[in-house]
């Protein structure tokens, strides 16, 4: 496939300036009054107000991202499965409870898949994940968990990492090609700076 189209680079640009522009403004929201409302840890730093905001600005930062980049991932694999040829591409309120329902552009595997970040909040919802499993089997589909931010050997039905990534894309080259590109996006995610900046506002 050799690098991404320059179609499918915009639209994942996008994604990530949403994811941006997003934990920019939660950053922004967050207010004193919110802070005083946490007895623990304002008692905890009574004496050091530079750590009670950085502990509480990062609190946002890191919730924002991961909750948002969460939600947004399905984006990410919905558009290239897209770009990779896979047609009847569902996600959202049409494949519950799935995350993504696809048929694969050699059009006679449909998939229904359940991403996850990690393999370690799987353990929680494992039943879940079984009863979904099951009820693909019975529709004559095929059943994925897909583990899009660990890598491990994978196993019949999982797949996880830079394999997750090349089977949506069905090339070899997909997650290579998606961490260039996540390099590049990456830089323009300056926690520190916003944090700082944040600090500074909620001082004043």
């Amino acid at each position: 496939m050799g690098s991404f189209s320059a179609d499918l680079t915009d639209k994942i640009r996008s994604i990530f300036e949403d994811i941006s522009t997003h934990v920019e403004n939660k950053i922004g929201s967050l207010t004193l009054d919110e802070i005083q409302l946490k007895p623990f840890d304002n008692a905890l730093f009574s004496d050091n107000l530079d750590s009670l905001l950085f502990h509480h600005v990062m609190q946002r930062v890191t919730r924002s991202f991961v909750t948002k980049l969460g939600q947004d991932m399905e984006a990410i694999a919905r558009e290239i499965l897209e770009s990779s040829g896979a047609t009847n591409i569902r996600w959202k309120k049409q494949a519950e409870p799935f995350d993504i329902k696809f048929n694969h552009h050699n059009g006679t595997d449909e998939y229904w898949i359940e991403m996850k970040s990690i393999f370690g909040q799987n353990k929680s919802n494992q039943a879940t994940i079984d009863a979904e499993a099951e009820k693909a089997t019975r529709a004559g589909k095929k059943f994925l968990l897909c583990v899009y931010n660990e890598n491990r050997e994978d196993t019949d039905g999982i797949l996880s990492g830079p394999n997750f990534w090349n089977f949506i894309g069905d090339d070899d080259e997909t997650w290579e090609n998606l961490s260039l590109l996540l390099k590049e996006e990456g830089k323009k995610f300056d926690f520190e700076d916003w944090a700082t900046q944040a600090v500074e506002r909620l001082k004043v």
